[in-house]
């Protein structure tokens, strides 16, 4: 009898662990009182000056990311930090923070989804911004105490943790704000990202310089922290039964309207996703799934490019490129380089295109297409 009591005890568990990680991850629609859904609409909620709209997302959005975008240019810190606390610039130390960093970048954008979905994007945007805030001022201690493992939790843990609720926070808002653009929506938000990595690396050797690594974090600290704060005032859901030329938040049509004036005849039936085909799986089904597999092996070997070159990619460049070439104009060939593969491998994501394959909405595409006929 013990033997089954205690395999008892142990399915028993199994099953808490399991129901527990499907009510976080099952999340319903927020409703909003009429009083709240009343003062979203003005800009600053209860001071009824400026009316909100749907447009200056876009702007927030952005922003949130530039100041995310911090992150990929943490390579300019290495030499320096190595320097100030182990006397060389080979100890390779300092790049572990930035693995800690994408880590915990991921592991909360993973783990926090639910949380946010459930509490709107302020509250979230809020929270990343204090904890970055707080983990740049441990590690502007740390510098000045030269202790790297509180550089590995200012930046490494809390940093991480920050960056990852604001990545995520302005997104999700944003495509259910723009369910006609959805793809446009969060491709341009994202890109801010990249814009940021590019235009931090240019600012943070010279305010080394002038103010050392500790004063560096902790002007960095104020200036991000406090932009995404301010960025929280824009951030919100859209009311109950929001609706866009016919789409709901989700994407999906609600009306028999036409949608960014597309026809309705035969030949352009095939452009509008049929939602009705499409399956209905369990969030454990989900996970289980082929289509999720390969969507998780193709970002996971997409961060590994992140991991291994972008938190060495200022000591690659500084030896690959001679010194005056590289401090001049390394950053701006990069960006060049990363927009125009962008405008080349664009897709059209709105509505009437979705389902078309994508290379007719490619310059690359439609140039590969064309010879390999």
């Amino acid at each position: 009898m013990a033997p089954a009591a205690g395999g008892n005890e142990v399915d028993h568990e199994a099953n808490f662990i399991l129901r527990a990680l499907v009510k976080h991850w099952t999340v319903n629609p927020i409703v909003k009182s009429p009083a709240l859904e009343e003062r979203e609409k003005y800009l600053f909620l209860y001071v009824k000056l400026i009316r909100f709209n749907r447009w200056m997302m876009f702007a927030s959005s952005f922003l949130i990311q530039f100041c995310c975008g911090s992150l990929y240019s943490w390579s300019n810190f290495n030499d320096p930090i190595d320097t100030l606390i182990y006397g060389t610039k080979t100890a390779n130390k300092a790049p572990i923070t930035f693995y800690i960093a994408v880590g915990m970048f991921g592991t909360t954008a993973m783990i926090l989804g639910p949380w946010l979905e459930r509490h709107g994007p302020r509250r979230g945007l809020s929270l990343g911004s204090t904890v970055f805030a707080i983990g740049q001022g441990i590690t502007a201690l740390s510098l000045h105490r030269k202790s790297i493992v509180g550089v590995y939790i200012g930046y490494g843990v809390l940093g991480g943790f920050g960056l990852g609720l604001n990545y995520i926070s302005p997104v999700s808002a944003l495509q259910k704000f723009f369910p006609d653009l959805r793809g446009v929506a969060a491709g341009f938000a994202v890109a801010g990202f990249g814009a940021g990595s590019i235009v931090w690396s240019k600012v943070i050797l010279p305010l080394i310089d002038r103010y050392g690594l500790p004063g560096t974090f902790a002007i960095l600290g104020a200036v991000l922290a406090g932009t995404m704060l301010l960025c929280a005032v824009v951030l919100r859901t859209p009311p109950n039964d929001f609706t866009v030329h016919g789409l709901d938040v989700r994407g999906e049509k609600v009306t028999d309207n036409d949608v960014e004036g597309v026809a309705k005849d035969a030949a352009a039936a095939w452009l509008e996703p049929d939602h009705s085909r499409a399956p209905t799986l369990s969030l454990i089904q989900s996970l289980r799934s082929a289509d999720f597999f390969f969507m998780y092996l193709m970002f996971f070997a997409n961060q590994i490019f992140g991991l291994v070159a972008l938190s060495r990619l200022s000591d690659m460049a500084q030896s690959a490129l001679p010194v005056a070439a590289y401090e001049s104009n390394f950053h701006w060939i990069l960006a060049v380089l990363v927009v125009g593969l962008v405008m080349l491998f664009f897709v059209r994501t709105d509505p009437a295109s979705r389902s078309a394959p994508g290379y007719k909405f490619s310059v690359f595409g439609m140039t590969i297409v064309h010879f390999a006929r």
